[in-house]
């Protein structure tokens, strides 16, 4: 690109940043101004509405208190009838008239509200006082119109302070009701303001889309050339797994050709063993937004080919959405070259076990596991005797025999977990994991007997001598193991060789 097409991509960068920033801002401004409405009306609702509610329901209880199925009907009922139903009923249903009234005066009220209903209060009170006094009358057998007389009550006033109450409330309402239309009203024209604003925003802004979409398709072209460029495979997968798009390289890794590795799905990518832990893992991966590299693990990962072959590779994947779907996109590298690489970096060339490289790096991993575990760890040092006489007399190719002989004959009879390496020369070391030095010395031992009785070469016999130490936790390092095993080598050899000695 050059510096003249950079130039009006920078302005129209800029001019594409400036609208948008006038875009946020304008609609901030305007959303700030619908919130601050919003709140007005929601106070609105808590300072009027929300009182006017126990107002109501308060209200609700007084007028039943004083009507029909309330406690002045059970009162009266009582009187006529003489039933005991009618003055328990009495009794609650003043109670909870009582109960309504002190919520009610717990409101916001004005002097005249307040009158009114100390008023209501005082004609219940009243009518408590008259329930237990025409209680005692019915109990005495007095008759209906005897009774009627002591127990009467004037309750025109309480009647009259209901209405007033109840008047009151309407004329509340009706303010409510007023003040919210009016804010709605004031709401409905901020809104055409709004949408006036946000019209010539939108139109604005279509520009800048067009401006945007075709960046985006040449971003799209960028990463489309990357894809299918990338030296390592790449594969997407949706969220049931099935492989939706590869590059060339995933066809080349895998040995599938691309439709017909668009028909699989991901997991009969990975050898069968460990297919249900893949699954597993995969599923778990795709609910979550994130990437997640797969290398520098203590297992090396495998993947499987059209053939069934397992290919040591290295993963990265990412999950995202897209089209509402989540997806996966895995990053595979191919890790036969390095590892063979590694290997031979690694192995002596000669006998096929390890060197001394990768001695070295045994070693410190078993010490630090022997530290963090607090196992007992072992090192058996081997030297062959005479060997330089095997070399001068027979030849340097019968001594090679006898180093890949050797070699074998200990790979053959340490177990599985015990590492062999060739140390140097007519060297060779033993590292064995949880082994005491009562153990490793048995061994050593063992294997002393089974070189002196090897058949070698017709002419000769072989015999080794054997150091033996162990890791003394806290105290000991590598450099430190290996000084206290030379010098048990070395006493084994000074003691008339084909022997071992412990240090």
């Amino acid at each position: 690109m050059d510096i003249k097409n950079r130039f009006t991509l920078k302005l129209k960068l800029l001019g594409a940043v400036i609208l948008g920033l006038i875009c946020i801002a304008a609609v901030a401004l305007f959303g700030l101004k619908l919130w601050q409405q919003a709140k007005y009306s929601e106070d609105i609702l808590v300072q009027f509405s929300t009182p006017e509610i126990k107002r109501s329901h308060f209200l609700q209880d007084l007028i039943y208190g004083f009507g029909y199925g309330g406690f002045i009907h059970n009162f009266k009922n009582y009187v006529l009838r003489k039933d005991v139903n009618y003055y328990y009923k009495a009794i609650d249903k003043a109670q909870i008239t009582l109960d309504a009234i002190d919520a009610y005066l717990k409101l916001d009220l004005n002097e005249d509200q307040i009158t009114n209903i100390n008023l209501l209060r005082d004609t219940v009170v009243l009518y408590q006082e008259k329930l237990s006094i025409a209680h005692q009358l019915i109990s005495n057998n007095l008759d209906i119109e005897q009774i009627d007389l002591k127990v009467r009550v004037d309750d025109t006033h309480a009647i009259q302070a209901l209405g007033n109450i109840i008047a009151q409330t309407r004329s509340s309402v009706a303010s409510t009701k007023q003040k919210a239309e009016e804010n709605l009203q004031e709401f409905e024209n901020l809104l055409v303001y709004f949408f006036t604003i946000i019209i010539g925003l939108l139109v604005l802004c279509f520009g800048y889309l067009v401006f945007t979409l075709s960046l985006l398709v040449s971003k799209y072209n960028e990463i489309e050339a990357l894809f299918n460029a990338s030296p390592y495979a790449i594969i997407n997968a949706n969220e049931k797994g099935l492989i939706i798009r590869a590059n060339k390289k995933a066809c080349e890794l895998f040995d599938y050709q691309l439709s017909s590795l668009k028909k699989l799905c991901i997991d009969e990518l990975v050898p069968d063993r460990y297919r249900a832990t893949h699954h597993k893992k995969r599923t778990e991966f795709i609910q979550s937004y994130q990437h997640l590299a797969m290398q520098n693990r203590k297992s090396q990962l495998f993947a499987k080919n059209k053939h069934g072959q397992n290919i040591p590779v290295s993963i990265s994947v990412a999950s995202y959405w897209q089209n509402n779907e989540k997806r996966s996109i895995a990053i595979i590298k191919d890790d036969s070259k390095e590892i063979k690489l590694r290997s031979e970096s690694r192995t002596d060339t000669l006998t096929q076990v390890g060197n001394r490289i990768a001695c070295n790096e045994k070693l410190e991993s078993n010490i630090a596991h022997s530290e963090r575990y607090s196992t007992e760890l072992s090192i058996i040092l081997i030297d062959i005797d005479h060997f330089k006489n095997v070399n001068d007399k027979y030849g340097h190719l019968t001594g090679d025999q006898v180093l890949i002989q050797v070699a074998q004959l200990l790979k053959a009879h340490i177990r599985e977990s015990d590492s062999l390496f060739r140390w140097g020369g007519e060297e060779f070391l033993i590292i064995t994991p949880n082994t005491g030095q009562q153990q490793a010395a048995e061994l050593a031992e063992k294997l002393r007997r089974l070189t002196q009785v090897h058949s070698f070469h017709d002419e000769f016999n072989i015999t080794i001598s054997l150091g033996i130490t162990s890791y003394l936790h806290a105290r000991d390092t590598s450099k430190s193991l290996f000084h206290r095993i030379d010098k048990a080598l070395y006493q084994a050899k000074n003691s008339g060789r084909n022997t071992c000695c412990t240090l």
